[in-house]
C-alpha cells in the first residue's frame, strides 16, 4: 500500500474500503506505515506495528469521512481549512 499520508495512498485506502462495501471481501487488513488498518461492514480498527499499541475503533462510515476529507486536504496547495458536515444519527 502507499503511504496514507499521499493521495495515492488515499485512493488506495478507498480501494480497499469498496472492496469491503461491496461484499468482495468481510475483512481487509492494509498495513502501511507502522499501522494495520482493519477494515470490515461494521467497524473500522487499527493495529501498531513495533509495539506502537493498537488505535481506537471507528464506524466504516466515520473512517470514510475522515479519510475523503484528508484526500480533500492533500489536494489543496494552499491546505485551506476544511468545514465538514457530520451526519446526523
Amino acid at each position: 500500500m502507499g503511504d496514507i499520508q499521499s493521495p495515492r495512498g488515499v485512493a488506495c485506502v478507498m480501494d480497499w474500503v469498496r472492496k469491503v462495501e461491496s461484499g468482495e471481501l468481510d475483512l481487509a487488513d492494509v498495513d502501511g506505515n507502522a499501522w494495520v488498518i482493519n477494515i470490515t461492514r461494521d467497524k473500522v480498527w487499527f493495529d501498531g506495528l513495533y509495539s506502537q499499541g493498537e488505535g481506537g475503533e471507528v464506524t466504516l462510515s466515520q473512517f470514510k469521512l475522515a479519510v475523503q476529507t484528508y484526500l480533500r486536504f492533500l489536494s489543496d496547495p494552499e491546505r485551506k481549512p476544511i468545514e465538514v458536515e457530520f451526519p446526523v444519527h
